[in-house]
């Protein structure tokens, strides 16, 4: 005897209820497959750029976008002196001071974003190059940004005297 679902049925009965549940699985696949599977979509294949490369996630993405700060940074400092040594309008003067301070801005949340890349998530061979990376990021914020944002003050103070 066994139970089943809370009924007490003879091994024969197991066997019966077994054989009629075989049945009705054999005479269900025997109606699929006289049935046409239903026709199928093609698949589109998508467009690949054969060139493009995979776009850097990460702190990878990170050290990129720094990268490109720093680059767009020096320009703007670069600019901002020479407007300041050209500069003979006062009004101008007020937009190249508000320029100065948002430079220095910028830069201290620039040394500050770098503290903040987490290089953990990195595999080892991508992290010693990440590394060396965010090293030449932060030399190159005290070694050149730095310095020329400290030559912005003398200059403005120059360019308030010629206006004033």
């Amino acid at each position: 005897r066994v139970s089943l679902r809370g009924h007490d049925l003879d091994m024969s009965e197991v066997e019966k209820l077994k054989a009629a549940a075989r049945e009705k699985r054999l005479a269900k696949e025997a109606a699929a497959q006289d049935e046409p599977p239903p026709a199928l979509a093609p698949i589109p294949t998508p467009a690949v750029a054969p060139t493009a490369p995979a776009p850097q996630t990460g702190a990878l993405a990170q050290l990129s976008a720094a990268e490109e700060r720093c680059e767009k940074i020096a320009s703007d400092l670069v600019q901002v002196k020479a407007d300041l040594e050209a500069c003979t309008d006062s009004s101008m003067l007020e937009a190249l001071s508000k320029s100065c301070a948002q430079l220095s801005g910028t830069v201290g949340k620039m040394q500050g974003a770098m503290d903040e890349i987490d290089l953990g998530e990195l595999d080892d061979d991508a992290r010693i190059p990440a590394r060396q990376r965010r090293k030449a990021i932060n030399a190159r914020v005290e070694n050149e940004l730095e310095p020329a944002l400290a030559q912005l003050k003398p200059a403005l103070v120059a360019a308030r005297a010629r206006n004033a």
